[in-house]
């Protein structure tokens, strides 16, 4: 059975099947032309496009001398001549070659780089990224930087130096802003995303060309802004504790100025008036009288400050007034009240000061009679030992003087631990009752 005998619609679905198998041999033809390894590829592809080409032309040409009522031309004959099953093998022979080549190139797409694969590639990234000439003029942009061009500037990278330089004077659409540092511009886009721009001068092949990058830098900005505003207010409460740190010493100064001054008066009124009644009466007792003068002296040569002064209070306020905060853990003997509002204010000074921290934990026990205070610090802890100079020298020396001891801790935290007696008197140069004329 040859062509001539297949009837006429059964012709035309073979033309349309052969067309089909020569349009594909052709389309593979061209995706083997640029690859350079797929060259047989290319060859196979030519054949299956000949061999298909005679039956894909003739047939219709067939056709249309039927339409016409003309005889077909011999080489039409020639084609309908031939064998039915003869052109259903080379049917099937060219859907094979053409499946072959298809698989191969796909193959050979993935394994090889290409100038599409590279700009496929480009498209994925998460990144923006340009490459264009001195000029301005763009060779190569990738579909993140064309976005991030439209939500800026409304418009597609058409021109990389004329973009620059609206980044540069902020002419940007509404919604969009830029923030600038010593090193880095960043672009902020009405969607909430922050884009690190970045351009430089590189060299492609002998060819100085104009790089431009975009990184999302969203969650690093956002983190940053926080830290710049909590430095800041950092800052404030450092001047204000500062400042308090200067009141409260001036403060200090003063009560034990004006506390000194009264004592004084009221012992020198004392001295004065015990003279007064010797001279009028010298069989009087001298040994009291010399015992009132040597405790005269000796709060003269004082210099420590008056224990009755109610610190404690006042450190509360202040601190309530900074949003500090100061948490006392067990009871804290009325003797040594004035000297753990000294350690108290000095650990929150250095606390504040150096850790970056907002509290101190204050934590009393009693051991084998001794009163054992722990101030803990929180914030940052320090980075190596901590050398005892200023505040924590003088509250050694007065804890020492007291005849108590004092340990400073650099890890895991901040902490100064005292232990103190916890009963009798705290002695600022004396005793308040019951001279034994001993210095303190």
């Amino acid at each position: 059975m040859t062509l001539f005998d297949l009837p006429v619609p059964l012709l035309r679905v073979c033309a349309i099947v052969f067309y089909l198998l020569c349009f594909a041999s052709l389309f593979c033809v061209i995706l083997a032309f640029r690859l350079p390894s797929a060259k047989t590829v290319f060859v196979c592809g030519l054949l299956t496009a000949l061999l298909t080409f005679p039956v894909t032309t003739f047939l219709p040409l067939y056709f249309g001398r039927l339409l016409s009522g003309r005889p077909p031309e011999s080489q039409i004959r020639f084609i309908l001549s031939l064998p039915a099953w003869t052109v259903g093998l080379l049917a099937a022979l060219s859907l094979a070659a053409i499946t072959w080549m298809i698989v191969r190139l796909r193959r050979l797409q993935r394994s090889e780089l290409t100038a599409l694969s590279l700009c496929e590639g480009l498209d994925q990234l998460p990144d923006g990224i340009s490459y264009s000439l001195p000029d301005g003029f763009p060779k190569l942009v990738n579909s993140r930087m064309q976005a991030i061009s439209n939500a800026a500037f409304g418009t597609g990278v058409t021109d990389t130096r004329r973009l620059d330089e609206r980044l540069q004077s902020r002419d940007l659409l509404p919604g969009c802003t830029v923030d600038e540092d010593t090193k880095n511009t960043f672009l902020r886009l009405p969607d909430g995303k922050v884009w690190r721009m970045k351009q430089q001068p590189v060299e492609t092949n002998g060819q100085p060309m104009a790089e431009m990058l975009a990184f999302d830098v969203t969650e690093r900005y956002n983190n940053l802004v926080e830290l710049r505003q909590r430095n800041e207010r950092l800052e404030k409460v450092n001047r204000e504790l500062r400042g308090y740190l200067e009141n409260m010493e001036r403060i200090v100064r003063e009560r034990e100025v004006l506390a000194a001054k009264s004592r004084l008066h009221n012992e020198l009124g004392q001295s004065l008036l015990s003279i007064e009644a010797y001279l009028k009466e010298p069989e009087g007792d001298r040994d009291a009288l010399t015992n009132r003068l040597r405790r005269t002296i000796l709060l003269l040569q004082s210099d420590a400050p008056d224990q009755n002064t109610d610190l404690m209070e006042d450190l509360f306020r202040a601190a309530q007034a900074l949003d500090l905060e100061i948490r006392i853990d067990g009871e804290i003997p009325e003797n040594l009240k004035p000297l753990i509002a000294v350690a108290i204010h000095e650990c929150l000074t250095n606390t504040v000061k150096h850790a970056r921290g907002r509290m101190v934990w204050v934590k009393l026990a009693r051991e084998n009679g001794d009163c054992v205070v722990s101030l803990t610090g929180d914030g940052e802890p320090p980075a190596g030992p901590i050398r005892e100079t200023g505040g924590l020298a003088n509250l050694r020396a007065l804890v020492e003087r007291q005849g108590g001891e004092m340990a400073v801790e650099s890890a895991p935290a901040f902490r100064v631990i005292l232990r103190m007696k916890a009963e009798g008197k705290i002695l600022y140069g004396m005793e308040e009752e019951g001279w034994t004329g001993k210095q303190g």
